[in-house]
């Protein structure tokens, strides 16, 4: 993936942009804001949008599809997506979520 941010490369380009430290604070912390591959977000940090559908890595080691619906009730709730599935399948706990990859060009 050529597309991939490294963001111990891009800090020395950073500092050498930043025209003072805010301007660079300010800069270090939008870069990391930025999601990259294979970085699990911890739950604890922060969870997705609503309804948004993404990976989740369960306190039993699975990993799976879900959704994130923050309305469901006061504390928010994990739910398994699947087509298979006549109904969603609450999951009470999630560590980790990562945001899916984009699909393939060529599709």
């Amino acid at each position: 993936m050529d597309d991939l941010i490294d963001r111990k490369a891009i800090l020395p380009i950073l500092a050498g942009l930043a025209l003072t430290q805010s301007d660079y604070n300010d800069s270090y912390d939008k870069l990391m804001q930025i999601p990259s591959a294979n970085r699990w977000i911890p739950c604890t940090d922060r969870l997705p949008g609503n309804d948004t559908k993404c990976l989740i890595y369960t306190s039993d080691k699975r990993i799976c599809m879900a959704r994130w619906y923050e309305k469901y009730d006061e504390q928010g709730a994990w739910y398994i997506v699947s087509d298979d599935v006549p109904k969603l399948y609450r999951i009470k706990y999630v560590p980790f979520w990562m945001p899916l990859p984009a699909p393939p060009d060529n599709v």
